[in-house]
Formats: structure tokens, sequence, C-alpha cells
């Protein structure tokens, strides 16, 4: 949306600002989207600063037309959008500007930040046992036999292309499934099963990973568990899958969620927007029934 470009430097190529905008149609983060940015680029990252979830400052080495720039940044999410204010400083004038371009990304702000949620997300509601909130842009389907004891549903993100056949591609899929206390032994039998009926539809579990992500689990969950493995999907056998499932136990049901991706260093903007949605989900919940 604005460009400004530096005054002329006798033999030296002149330093310009850029402030780009971008409407987003998923969750994110101004670090994921940052670091999907870099990957895409093959950008030299010298050193980055995540102020908060939705500002990171950055400096980084990148070559335009030849000429390699030392790039200082500031990406923030605001509302639906996401902001970036770039200042390209050549390196041939490094030492003499570096201070000002510095200055210059520093005293960057919005004049009037949206603190609205980021994406539109739809409510559903499980009989009077529990709601959530899932982004609206997702593809909604229940399964059959909803009842007080048991429910199952998916979220499914599908890709616009359409292949030669007419098969839709999937992106990420999120499953939900929900038992009373009456019909389940335990959470940790329960995710398990999940997993071997993965595997009885062509998924090859190949191994365990360590995450660190973090999810924010409500209250009223008294136990939880989060598992996330490197897996083989038959439909998809060429791309590198990531599978996660995470139990969560109350005083009166449990419940599996399990989200199936693309991977973290294969597909990132898509492991981004697929795990940014189960946080989502997760974090939203609540129940409305306790024990007696």
């Amino acid at each position: 949306i604005g460009r400004y470009t530096g005054p002329v430097k006798f033999n030296k190529e002149r330093s310009h600002l850029v402030v780009n905008v971008l409407e987003l149609d998923h969750i994110t983060s101004a670090k994921e989207w940052f670091t999907t940015n870099v990957w895409k680029n093959g950008y030299s990252v010298q050193g980055t600063k995540e102020h908060n979830p939705n500002l990171i400052e950055a400096l980084h080495v990148e070559l335009v037309e030849g000429e390699s720039f030392a790039v200082r940044s500031l990406t923030m999410i605001n509302g639906a959008r996401l902001i970036q204010v770039a200042y390209y400083l050549p390196l041939s004038s490094w030492d003499e500007e570096k201070v000002q371009q510095n200055q210059v990304i520093n005293s960057f702000r919005l004049l009037n930040p949206v603190i609205s949620p980021k994406q539109k997300t739809t409510r559903y509601d499980f009989l009077d046992v529990m709601s959530f909130s899932y982004p609206s842009v997702l593809d909604f389907s229940e399964d059959e036999g909803r009842s007080l004891d048991f429910m199952s549903l998916n979220l499914v993100d599908y890709d616009a292309y359409i292949a030669a056949d007419g098969k839709r591609i999937v992106n990420g899929h999120i499953r939900i499934m929900g038992y009373s206390d009456h019909v389940v032994d335990s959470l940790a039998q329960e995710m398990s099963d999940h997993i071997e009926s993965l595997v009885s539809r062509g998924f090859v579990i190949q191994h365990n990973y360590e995450t660190k992500e973090h999810l924010l689990f409500p209250k009223e969950f008294t136990e939880t568990r989060v598992e996330v493995y490197d897996v083989l999907d038959g439909e998809y056998p060429n791309r590198k899958t990531e599978l996660w499932v995470v139990g969560m136990a109350s005083a009166d049901y449990y419940f599996v969620l399990s989200l199936v991706t693309p991977a973290r260093e294969s597909q990132f903007e898509f492991w981004t927007r697929n795990t940014e949605a189960l946080k989502a989900i997760i974090s939203s919940f609540e129940m409305h029934t306790s024990s007696e």
C-alpha cells in the first residue's frame, strides 16, 4: 500500500521502505507467517525478536536484482489483516545508515489497531453437553448416530484445486469425537483405538515426535494428552504427513481430537494453518454438564 524511496546516492543503490497489507483467510501468528515467508523465499535471517504473538521484528539479507539488501521489518497481525513494514538498506550503505533504519522501523505505529477476532468462526453445540467454535472456512460434516453417549464430526480444509478425476484435495482434516463416561474405559484406550482405526484405513505410523507445541486446555478438563506422529498417508503417499492425536477428559465426558496435516518441513503454510485451527478449537471448548 506504500513505497518510499530514499535520496539518490553517488554510485550506490538507494534505500527504500515498503508497507504491505495482506487479508488473512486463516488463523496464524506473526511469527508463523514470517517463518513461512522466509522458507518460501530462502532469505538469510540475521536475527528476530517476537514482541508478542501478533508482532515480530526481524533482520534478514535479501538479494534484489543483483544487489544485497539488509532488510529490517516489523510484521504484525491487526484484526483480519497482516501488515508488514520493511526498510531495504543496501549493504554498501550499512555503516552510515543502519541507525536510521532502526529508528524508522521502531517509529512505525498503527493509528487504529483492531482487536477483533482474526478469523470468522462458527459455533457448534453438542446437545446440552458442550460447545466449541471452529474456523468457518472449514467444511463441516457430522457422522450419524449422535446421542448423549457419542458424537463424531469432521472439519476439512479442501484445496481450491480439483484433480482431473474430480476428486477434492484435502489440505487438512480435523476429527472430533466425544464419549460419555458410560461407554469409555480410559482416555488412553480411546486414543489408541482411534490410531488403530486410522491404521486400518491406510495410515502407517513411522515414529513419534516429542512436541513442544503449546495447547491451551480449558480448566474443565482434568486429564489431557497430546501425541504427534510422523505417518505415511495412503491417500497421499508422496506427501510428508503428521498426525496429531489429542485427548481430553472432563468429569462426565472424554474427547479425542485428531489432525491429519502436511508435515511442518514439507508444507509449512498448511501445517501452520491446520495446527493453529486445532489449537483454537481446543481453547474454545465449553462444557455444560458436570457430575452430580
